[in-house]
């Protein structure tokens, strides 16, 4: 019953603060559904930090009440003008036709009969088959890896993430500088990007499950719904393709390893895949406010786009600011696409030419200036880049071609489907900015595939720490939706010259065509190499063994809620702090703490004959201590040399074991004044 309670929870977080806002806009169709995300999101950011600065407690009722306020704000204000926002222009965008009236979201069917009628006429239920089939293989997929949905991520920022969410929790504060303050120096604030963690902090409010249920939850959420929808909305909404595109923009969101099962994995990076699981609205943005998508009631009103512009950035950059970098990437080539079409417009003396080119100039060079000076101002230092490319060059372009994942080999079908997808595009003229956005994502990833750890590598991918994994996550976010337009506009164009192959274009091609890429994808040796080298990360036991999860899931019943314990982050011990609910010396391997804490880490066990270490231990309230063993995450060992002989100097008498994972309480010891301390 957990298990259902933090689904139908993390559902509710990503959706319900964003309704009342969304239905006020007149959000409609794929648009309404696949924009529900990031307004819930950035509606939880904002009550986040509004509730630190007014000093009101984190519950799950903040992003509630701001929702219904933001929602009623909108709302008063189209009734203060008279009028709703107005109908979208059925004027056709630059090289797009405007969409067939008869393929609206909210059109009645037309005649047919039954289930294959409906199929083609009602492209919700189209979008919602894609999105089940594609969210069903990749739940099956990361559950394989993981093991149970229950497991605990075996990852270095594992330990941050899962700790930060119980310093939410704990200080009923869920702004990004108590999360960044987690490893600061006592009294001390920093910034963190915390939307995963106010997320997950609402997940486990508001369902009762633990921590690391939670967190896998809202993960499977954000990579089974959240990036298939964002994938649908994109051909929906901004390209002209019929049923089968529609349904394989969500049924093939699986197609490559690259986003989101990597994503699911490996770090583990959530925030990052929080963040990139909402670009594809950014794209959808992007295509609108340039006018790149067609005309038909599904295009977005100037009013719209004002609201959900800056609301979309915002939820991407509170998310983690790389998923910024990951929207300039594809959404520059689209801006530079629409100045090149604008350009021809005006030379071709259309007539009203000049202010949309003006427009589109100036937004050019805006976007060029903050561009450059988000790109080179924000990215990490040089020092944090440490990730260098280890494929030829021409292994790296087919890997990027047929959208592979970082050290997996090319899938040359899948290639090759790509290649002739955007063959496809360029013949037809209609979605060439896919086109525009696709290359400069791949071109990127094969440098980010190849190049040394050097100053033009830097420049290039320094945003991303230089971490190829991360970088080769981007061209599935505008591969994917190519793929489905290309095959769409394929069958379509095959369809039209032969009335007999008519049946191409209906939904039913679309699912023969899905499960045979899938099943060509998920039995591929990439697929293979993924599988292999993400399942360690879920199920090696490198940083908490059975045992020690068993002796954290105890802990609580031995050691007092105002207790801190002595812990060291690399071996797992920790994670006391998120699962077992008791506060611990050390919440994560990197820190900044005063003088004590290094003391203990470095002596705890000899508290019992050396008085300093006593004060201590006594000024911060250490009562008990973890011993995990020396083996430490990374191959590291015994990193905190004051946990090492805990049990066996006498400093500590033993009070829980299970297996080789064992807890201590801290006998009394002598302080410097000569008073026995307890």
């Amino acid at each position: 019953m957990d298990v259902a309670a933090a689904v139908l929870m993390a559902v509710a977080v990503l959706t319900v603060p964003g309704v009342p806002l969304a239905l006020a806009l007149r959000l409609r169709g794929a648009a309404l559904v696949g924009f529900l995300a990031p307004l819930s999101l950035t509606i939880v950011t904002i009550a986040a930090e509004g509730g630190r600065a007014l000093d009101i407690p984190w519950t799950p009722l903040s992003p509630l009440v701001l929702g219904l306020l933001l929602g009623a704000v909108v709302e008063l204000t189209h009734r203060v003008r008279g009028r709703t926002p107005s109908a979208p222009s059925q004027r056709a965008a630059d090289g797009m036709p405007a969409a067939a009236p008869t393929d609206s979201a909210d059109g009645p069917a037309t005649s047919g009969h039954g289930v294959l009628s409906m199929l083609r006429t009602r492209p919700g239920i189209t979008a919602v088959a894609g999105v089940a089939v594609g969210g069903a293989v990749l739940v099956v997929q990361q559950l394989r890896l993981m093991g149970s949905i229950r497991a605990v991520s075996q990852t270095y920022d594992a330990v941050f993430h899962l700790n930060a969410v119980r310093h939410v929790l704990r200080a009923q504060d869920a702004s990004a500088w108590l999360v960044g303050s987690m490893t600061a120096m006592p009294g001390h604030s920093a910034y963190y990007p915390a939307l995963w963690h106010q997320a997950a902090s609402l997940v486990v409010m508001s369902s009762g499950a633990d921590i690391p249920l939670a967190s896998n939850v809202l993960m499977l959420t954000l990579g089974v719904l959240v990036y298939p929808i964002g994938l649908v909305m994109i051909v929906r909404t901004c390209t002209t393709a019929g049923p089968v595109g529609l349904f394989l923009a969500g049924a093939l969101a699986p197609i490559t390893g690259a986003f989101p099962l990597i994503m699911m994995s490996w770090g583990i990076l959530w925030p990052y895949l929080m963040s990139i699981a909402l670009v594809p609205a950014a794209i959808c943005v992007c295509a609108q406010l340039l006018r790149l998508a067609p005309a038909g009631p599904l295009r977005l009103t100037p009013g719209q786009l004002a609201v959900a512009f800056p609301l979309v950035g915002l939820a991407i950059v509170a998310a983690h600011p790389t998923g910024f970098y990951a929207a300039m990437l594809l959404c520059g080539p689209m801006l530079a696409w629409a100045s090149v079409l604008r350009a021809h417009r005006l030379v071709r003396r259309e007539p009203g030419a000049l202010l949309p080119f003006a427009a589109t100039t100036l937004l050019t060079i805006v976007a060029a200036v903050v561009t450059a000076v988000v790109w080179k101002t924000f990215r990490p230092n040089y020092e944090s880049a440490i990730w260098a490319g280890d494929a030829a060059p021409r292994d790296a372009i087919g890997q990027a071609l047929s959208m592979s994942a970082h050290a997996s080999s090319t899938v040359l079908w899948l290639g090759a489907v790509v290649a002739a997808s955007v063959f496809v595009l360029i013949l037809t003229g209609t979605e060439r900015w896919m086109v525009a956005a696709f290359t400069l994502a791949t071109v990127h990833g094969v440098f980010a595939r190849t190049l040394d750890i050097s100053p033009l590598r830097y420049q290039l991918t320094g945003g991303w720490y230089g971490d190829t994994f991360r970088i080769t996550a981007i061209a599935p976010l505008i591969g994917v939706p190519l793929l489905a337009v290309g095959i769409d506009h394929a069958l379509q164009w095959a369809a039209a010259r032969q009335q007999r192959l008519s049946f191409l274009t209906h939904p039913l091609t679309a699912a023969v065509i899905a499960a045979l890429m899938l099943t060509g994808s998920t039995t591929s040796t990439a697929q293979g190499q993924v599988t292999s080298g993400m399942e360690p990360l879920w199920q090696h036991q490198q940083l908490l063994s059975d045992d020690e999860l068993r002796l954290l899931q105890q802990l609580p019943q031995y050691v007092p809620e105002d207790a801190v314990i002595a812990t060291n982050a690399w071996n797992g011990s920790s994670l006391a702090y998120a699962i077992s609910d008791r506060a611990v010396l050390n919440t994560f391997m990197g820190f900044q703490a005063e003088p004590e804490v290094h003391l203990l880490n470095a002596r705890l066990d000899e508290a019992n004959t050396v008085p300093e270490v006593c004060d201590a231990a006594d000024e911060l309230d250490v009562d008990y201590a973890l011993d995990f063993g020396p083996e430490e995450l990374l191959d590291r060992r015994a990193t905190y040399t004051g946990l090492n002989e805990i049990s066996s100097t006498g400093a500590a008498v033993e009070v829980l074991r299970v297996g080789e994972a064992s807890l201590w309480k801290l006998k009394p010891c002598l302080g410097t004044d000569g008073t026995m301390l307890e």
